[in-house]
């Protein structure tokens, strides 16, 4: 329910926000992404730099909620638990 939704026709596009979706989970993701940026130093800063790319609030949201879901699917995957220090040594070296 993160994901958006484009809509193309002719010259036309849009994204806008998918509905087809568990409106509680989307609720509970949105949430976690909110207070994660005042709890986490990466999660403000990626915040902020995607508004200061042109995009609203709850678009910033959702994209880092996406970031969320994929460190949540990673310890699923692998049973680790969230290591802060691991992921921003993984996400320096994506960078790089």
């Amino acid at each position: 329910g993160t994901s958006p939704v484009l809509y193309q026709s002719g010259k036309l596009k849009r994204v806008h926000m998918r509905r087809a979706c568990d409106k509680h989970f989307r609720a509970t993701v949105h949430q976690l992404a909110f207070t994660s940026l005042s709890r986490c130093p990466w999660a403000r800063q990626y915040y902020d730099q995607y508004r200061a790319r042109g995009h609203g609030h709850h678009a910033a949201l959702r994209a880092l909620a996406n970031v969320w879901l994929r460190i949540l699917f990673r310890m699923w995957k692998t049973g680790q638990r969230y290591d802060e220090a691991r992921f921003l040594a993984d996400r320096a070296r994506h960078a790089s």
